[in-house]
């Protein structure tokens, strides 16, 4: 993987290796910081790099700001200027994973922020396929998805999701390509890191936002998807057998993408393989991030096309620097 040239610290393009933070940062220590996963496709008949959903994961990033209070970050306009100058400094000509991030900064050591400020940064790294299979095997983890009385699961805090790296672990020692989390009541939630959507008699299923979920994008893609082809989309509490009564199951985030269940605990779901809805959502996925889908091509911003003057000439943000 290419090593990125450029990162954002604090509205600054600094030289990637420069992009640090102090030992004392209190996200360091508590987990304080909240952050986005963001996809860029790139499109080599156009030569063009095409960042999917951008306004709507920089809103969400906005809002869950505020979870923490995070009162003196960056404004939406801010992140996505900062995206896309990025973008064209590192010249990726391929996938492209972009990392916002808002935290607490260096200061005391109080659990309660006294001294600390709000410090963003911002990352962009080639990543292809996030599990690398066409279908993955689950297990239905020991660990307990964290409850919106405890952490909000909608607001992508950092430290919450040592949840889903402990549910992750378990499911990689266990010989599982990932985990399914359930409720403190025992329902189904979300994967890992992905939210979840099973098709039963013609139906398609995924938990509810009650269920301790996180409001994914991705997710909002599919459901819209589903619209598209005609197929009805139920949002309610679905008990863990029903994972295994299931004809298909498939995961989905901005990550890993839209991946099949083949297993769930060693049990087979349907014939193992990619099902025809998951393949069918796996290709409007595809066309919509790529540009194809008419109806979504509004929803790309295109990095490469819009720059109107080049990198060294603009300066809403401050120039990289080359240091000894």
């Amino acid at each position: 993987m290419p090593t990125p040239r450029y990162a954002i610290l604090d509205g600054e393009i600094v030289r990637w290796e420069k992009a640090t933070v102090h030992v004392s940062t209190h996200a360091l220590h508590y987990g304080t910081g909240v952050f986005e996963g963001i996809r860029a496709y790139y499109a080599p008949s156009e030569d063009e790099l095409y960042v999917w959903e951008l306004d709507a994961h920089l809103e969400r990033l906005v809002r869950n700001m505020g979870i923490l209070e995070l009162r003196e970050g960056p404004t939406k306009d801010q992140m996505k200027e900062a995206t896309q100058k990025l973008l064209r400094a590192n010249g990726f000509r391929e996938d492209t994973y972009i990392r916002p991030l808002v935290f607490l900064g260096e200061g005391t050591i109080r659990v309660r922020p006294q001294t600390q400020r709000t410090r963003w940064a911002l990352m962009t790294v080639p990543l292809g396929s996030y599990l690398g299979k066409k279908v993955i095997s689950c297990m239905v983890s020991s660990w307990t998805r964290l409850s919106n009385n405890m952490i909000p699961p909608a607001a992508k805090v950092t430290g919450a999701y040592v949840n889903s790296l402990l549910a992750a672990m378990e499911a990689a020692r266990a010989g599982y390509d990932e985990a399914i989390l359930l409720t403190k009541e025992g329902n189904v939630s979300e994967g890992s890191v992905e939210n979840l959507f099973l098709v039963r008699k013609k139906k398609l299923i995924t938990p509810a936002v009650s269920e301790d979920i996180l409001e994914g994008i991705t997710r909002a893609n599919v459901m819209e998807f589903a619209h598209d082809f005609g197929m009805p989309v139920e949002e309610r509490r679905i008990p863990r057998t029903e994972l295994y009564h299931a004809d298909e199951v498939f995961l989905c985030g901005t990550g890993a993408g839209v991946v099949a269940v083949g297993e769930i605990d060693g049990r087979r779901v349907g014939d193992g393989d990619v099902g025809p809805v998951t393949k069918q959502v796996i290709e409007s996925y595809d066309r919509a991030v790529h540009g194809k889908s008419l109806k979504y091509r509004s929803r790309l911003t295109a990095i490469y096309g819009t720059a109107p003057l080049p990198l060294e000439t603009e300066r809403p943000l401050r120039e990289p620097k080359d240091e000894a």
